[in-house]
């Protein structure tokens, strides 16, 4: 049973570590759509591996209007 629990305990560590670091990436990914430099969302694009530039936008919004 204590190797259960252990095991238990393993699960949430990673998942709570998987959270922060999706957070992470998300915040990271929007704050670099809120740049205005030129071809920067499409190497994010392709980092994420999203096939268009809408698909990134659906996923983390459009940059801010100046």
């Amino acid at each position: 049973m204590d190797d259960i629990n252990r095991q238990l305990d393993q699960l949430k560590a990673l998942d709570d570590r998987i959270r922060k670091l999706t957070k992470e990436r998300d915040d990271l990914a929007r704050s670099i759509l809120a740049t205005n430099i030129h071809g920067i969302r499409d190497k994010v694009r392709e980092a994420l591996g999203l096939k268009s530039l809408q698909a990134l936008r659906d996923r983390y919004g459009s940059r801010q209007k100046a």
